[in-house]
């Protein structure tokens, strides 16, 4: 087996799968999900649970190496996503969160730093 060398869990997925010679539909099928499902679990959209995770090692019979590599990326990617459950948060609080994720990547140090700091003289 060749070297694998992907960024992502769903880019390894991809890879192994290809290289056994079997097709988004067969693993989905297997799966229990749809073709769809199966694509967006490969191109990143979907993340790879635990399940996804167990069934990859074993339906493509991955050795430790492998297996211990696509659980890295795995867990790598997980870190990077988080989800913020709101359930009973008002309407303002929730404008607030939204306002906040969609602008996340444009702060910068100093504006983190004032809203760490009015953020910690809430607890």
């Amino acid at each position: 087996m060749t070297r694998n060398h992907a960024n992502t869990a769903g880019q390894l997925i991809k890879r192994l799968r290809a290289e056994r010679l079997k097709t988004q539909g067969q693993l989905a099928a297997e799966f229990g999900k749809t073709v769809s499902y199966w694509s967006a679990v490969e191109t990143g959209s979907k993340p790879v649970t635990p399940a996804v995770l167990k069934f990859v090692i074993e339906t493509l019979e991955l050795c430790d190496e492998v297996a211990e590599q696509l659980t890295k990326l795995s867990n790598q990617q997980s870190q990077k996503q988080q989800k913020l459950d709101l359930t009973g948060v008002n309407d303002d609080a929730r404008e607030l969160a939204t306002a906040f994720a969609m602008n996340l990547k444009s702060l910068d140090k100093s504006q983190i730093e004032k809203m760490q700091a009015i953020l910690s003289e809430t607890k």
